[in-house]
C-alpha cells in the first residue's frame, strides 16, 4: 500500500508510521514556506517585531528575517519575551510572545521581517458539510 493510500484510509494504526515515512514535518515546512505573506517588511525595533494583528493561538505558522546580519526563516519559539521567565533567543530564532510582539536574538541585528499568521477574522472550517458547500476554509 502506498503512503498516499494510508493516509487517505485513515487508519490511526497507520497514520504515524506514514507520517514519519512521508517526512511530513518536512512537507509542512515547505508548504508554510511558499505561502504568501501576511506582513512583509515589518520594521524591527530593539529587536522587537509588532505585527498589526494578533495571531489566533498558534497561528503564526512562519516568521522570516529579511534584513539584518542573520536572515532567512527563524525557528519560532513561543512565550513570555519580558520578565524574569522571559525566553532569550538563539542566533537563528525568534520568540512571539502569544500576542503582536515577536522578539529577535540580538546577535542577529534583524532590522526587518516578514510574517504568516491566521487571525481571528479568517474564515475556517473542519466541517465537511462547510467543505462541501463552498466555504472558504485556511
Amino acid at each position: 500500500m502506498s503512503i498516499q493510500a494510508v493516509l487517505d484510509s485513515g487508519n490511526l494504526n497507520q497514520l504515524a508510521d506514514a507520517a514519519g515515512a512521508l517526512g511530513l514535518g518536512t512537507l509542512l515546512g515547505y508548504i508554510t514556506e511558499n505561502l504568501s505573506y501576511t506582513e512583509t517588511g515589518i520594521p524591527v525595533t530593539s529587536n522587537v517585531a509588532t505585527l498589526a494583528n494578533a495571531p489566533v493561538a498558534n497561528g503564526l505558522f512562519q516568521c522570516k528575517a529579511t534584513a539584518g546580519t542573520t536572515q532567512g526563516v527563524n525557528k519560532l519559539r513561543q512565550g513570555p519575551i519580558t520578565g524574569a521567565n522571559a525566553i532569550v533567543p538563539a542566533t537563528g530564532e525568534c520568540v512571539w510572545d502569544g500576542n503582536v510582539s515577536v522578539l529577535f536574538a540580538a546577535v542577529d541585528a534583524v532590522s526587518a521581517a516578514s510574517f504568516t499568521y491566521a487571525v481571528a477574522a479568517d474564515l475556517s472550517s473542519r466541517l465537511l458539510s462547510d467543505l462541501t458547500h463552498g466555504v472558504s476554509t485556511l
